[in-house]
């Protein structure tokens, strides 16, 4: 958003048992669009991604060039909010 502009993910605990395929990331701007959207392989994630022990898991960012390894498969076109049957109207 245009108060976070970080891409850091959650701590990937585990990233070793090997138990995921693929991680999908979507990242959101303020009024809940889609910004990005990509599909990364386990290894990719491990090659990416640096154990931080005080997190007790792996960083992985998605930016920079994650996003420009050919391993790495974009959705956004597929994820695109106007492709999407429900819509987020800022109610309650």
């Amino acid at each position: 958003t245009a108060n976070n502009s970080s891409r850091q993910l959650s701590a990937i605990r585990n990233l070793e048992a090997n138990g995921f395929d693929e991680l999908v990331a979507v990242m959101f701007d303020e009024h809940f669009e889609i910004v990005e959207a990509v599909s990364i392989t386990h290894a990719v994630v491990a090659e990416y991604s640096v154990y931080r022990a005080h997190v007790n898991g792996h960083i992985l960012h998605v930016r920079g060039k994650l996003l420009t390894d050919p391993r790495v498969r974009s959705l956004r076109g597929k994820l695109h909010s106007e492709h999407l049957p429900l819509q987020w109207t800022g109610c309650c």
